[in-house]
């Protein structure tokens, strides 16, 4: 099974092509050739590019433009566009220190799916970095940095963030097979759901095995193992351990008999041959006796004795 979850690392040729914002010429996936001024960003309707509208917004000092620009970007000019902010990123703060932008995010914001947040983060640096008195952009979620997949704090952007020296792609788009595990129906036993992802290759293949399962399957027969409204804190993997920090609600909807759940993430992240076990913490704590049975304090190793037989199915490919 472990064979299904191999990374085929292909690069999606003219995806995500964004040119730093002074440059103008050559191939881009940008409609940015509007001089000088302020724009706002949107997302093509069917695809990954995103287009730039002229601004009007009245001069009101950095940080009120800003809230200007944001909110114009919530609602697209005309239905060949659309929003750029994925429905997780929820905007909570935002405030200027100095020259720097910070913008505070909910907690969910990690729940986005990768391609979706690298282009809205796009589009928000792009635009904001055109204010005067703004130099760059910093993203929080909730009281701590963004940090990237290998737990490294983004810190502040700036529109050359986004850019490759030779103009070239700003970020991998990868594709691959993922084995995710599901309950069926029933909720009797786990059944293995090979899923086709594309992903950033700023976020690591863990974190889009977990959020694909916070989603939920599609294929018919399975059934919902992760309790709803749970969200993703943090992933990381050291020494073939991956740990997964989830909120509260892992623990407190729990619906399933436990074992489903853990072993549903547990199962899933071990396909991946760059785990061999997993640590589940809730808020932070391993401090937890996950469904009365399982302390979270455990490192957990695969268990094949809750996989059913049923024959594996093929869910369609997840767009970005």
């Amino acid at each position: 099974m472990k064979k299904f979850a191999k990374l085929t690392a292909l690069l999606l040729a003219a995806v995500l092509l964004l040119l730093c914002a002074g440059c103008r010429g050559g191939d881009s996936e940008i409609d940015d050739d509007l001089g000088e001024g302020l724009v706002v960003y949107y997302r093509a309707a069917g695809g990954n590019t995103l287009t730039a509208k002229r601004a009007q917004v009245p001069s009101a000092g950095p940080e009120s433009t800003a809230r200007e620009i944001l909110t114009l970007m919530e609602t697209p000019p005309d239905t060949s566009l659309r929003r750029a902010r994925p429905e997780q990123a929820e905007l909570r703060d935002l405030h200027l220190d100095g020259e720097f932008l910070t913008l505070v995010y909910g907690l969910g914001y990690t729940e986005a799916d990768p391609v979706d947040e690298i282009l809205y983060r796009a589009a928000v640096v792009r635009a904001l970095c055109r204010i005067d008195g703004v130099s760059g952009v910093q993203f929080y979620v909730g009281d701590v940095p963004l940090a990237d997949s290998r737990g490294a704090i983004v810190g502040i952007l700036n529109a050359e963030s986004f850019v490759e020296t030779d103009g070239s792609v700003v970020t991998r788009v990868q594709v691959a097979d993922l084995v995710l595990y599901f309950a069926d129906a029933a909720g009797t036993a786990l059944y293995p759901l090979q899923q086709r992802v594309r992903y950033s290759g700023s976020y690591s293949l863990e974190r889009a095995v977990v959020i694909q399962l916070l989603r939920g399957p599609s294929g018919s027969g399975y059934s919902q193992t992760i309790p709803a409204g749970t969200t993703l804190l943090g992933i990381t993997v050291k020494d073939g351990v991956c740990y997964v920090d989830l909120d509260e609600h892992f623990v407190e909807d729990l619906a399933a008999p436990p074992q489903l759940p853990l072993y549903s993430l547990v199962n899933s992240l071990t396909e991946l041959p760059s785990v061999s076990k997993v640590q589940i913490s809730v808020n932070g704590s391993t401090d937890v006796v996950f469904g009365g049975l399982y302390p979270l304090s455990t490192l957990f190793e695969r268990d094949p004795s809750l996989i059913g037989t049923q024959v594996q199915q093929t869910q369609p490919e997840t767009q970005p």
